[in-house]
């Protein structure tokens, strides 16, 4: 694979590389690190980043604005990203060619290659292994990237994806020029903003049975200023504590659907997520379009589930 994926990049003299909707830490991290090794490597060819948010940070910068033309003559990248509704600017299905780069544990029709590492912690240390594999320049700033990428989605190396081979894509790029602590800092540091908000919301969150969840309406949202985007990107605020074996946070959106965030510390919820047409990692994962009576059904499954320790048998 390693050898098809580098044999397309170098005939194709245009690569567009996308990322999902909403894009987190090891999105941008795979996305840009990636778009950073090509431009250093190959400085003759045209790279593009593309989608349409951001995070609220300078971390990154803004993304590439292209034709339809131009995608439709390029190699389309698909970074971190499972199911083709969730890449963040659908024209990559008009690339010439397609290749999907991920950990998410989920084969997708639609693609000429995809280089799938279920086990991995982040897509940022799938790119890592990728790009160590050929002979290219690594600079400071694409190990940094990348870097960041592995550390937020491992939650610092937390989570229960975290394997030996997460810590060796790390140890490799900390080799490089890069500040470890400050690269944490960036990723875990807050915001008084969302500091007063966490509060607000441990304040009017349930716990019940080991799961502890905040629902809000369009209003609450409305009346604290924030967006349902931002109001699920806090569930982390429920996390780190011991009673809790899962965390979740929905929020009605613009339309009147609720989106969600769930997390837990072991148990199994993307199987929950996915009957609800969301899905993500074992332990990390999203759902949208929910009505409020489908985010108290789901919150009943989770809550059979910490009951009963029905584990799905199958993923």
């Amino acid at each position: 694979m390693r050898t098809q994926i580098l044999s397309a990049i170098e005939s194709h003299s245009i690569i567009t590389i996308f990322r999902h909707g909403h894009p987190d830490y090891d999105a941008l991290g795979s996305q840009f690190g990636l778009a950073y090794w090509l431009k250093e490597n190959y400085p003759e060819k045209q790279i593009y980043c593309l989608g349409q948010e951001r995070m609220h940070n300078d971390l990154y910068p803004f993304s590439d604005e292209v034709s339809d033309e131009v995608i439709a003559s390029s190699l389309a990248i698909v970074v971190d990203t499972a199911g083709l509704n969730r890449v963040d600017d659908s024209r990559f299905t008009n690339a010439a060619v397609k290749i999907r780069i991920d950990h998410h544990p989920q084969f997708d029709e639609g693609y000429d290659l995809q280089h799938v590492i279920s086990d991995a912690g982040s897509c940022s240390e799938i790119i890592t292994d990728l790009i160590i594999g050929y002979d290219k320049k690594i600079s400071d700033k694409t190990a940094e990237t990348l870097l960041r990428g592995i550390i937020a989605d491992t939650l610092g190396f937390r989570t229960t994806n975290t394997t030996a081979y997460s810590l060796r894509m790390a140890s490799v790029l900390a080799e490089y020029n890069v500040d470890l602590p400050q690269i944490n800092r960036e990723v875990f540091d807050t915001t008084q903003r969302r500091f007063e908000l966490g509060t607000y919301f441990r304040s009017k969150a349930v716990i019940e049975q080991g799961l502890i969840y905040l629902i809000l309406s369009k209003e609450e949202c409305d009346e604290l200023k924030i967006t349902s985007t931002t109001a699920k990107e806090l569930v982390a605020q429920f996390g780190g504590v011991k009673e809790f074996e899962v965390w979740a946070i929905f929020a009605q959106n613009m339309e009147g659907q609720y989106e969600g965030s769930l997390r837990s510390k072991t148990v199994t919820v993307n199987d929950i997520a996915s009957a609800y047409g969301g899905g993500g990692h074992k332990n990390a994962c999203g759902i949208k379009g929910l009505s409020l009576q489908q985010v108290h059904q789901l919150l009943d499954d989770i809550k059979e589930r910490l009951v009963n320790n029905n584990e799905p048998t199958k993923l």
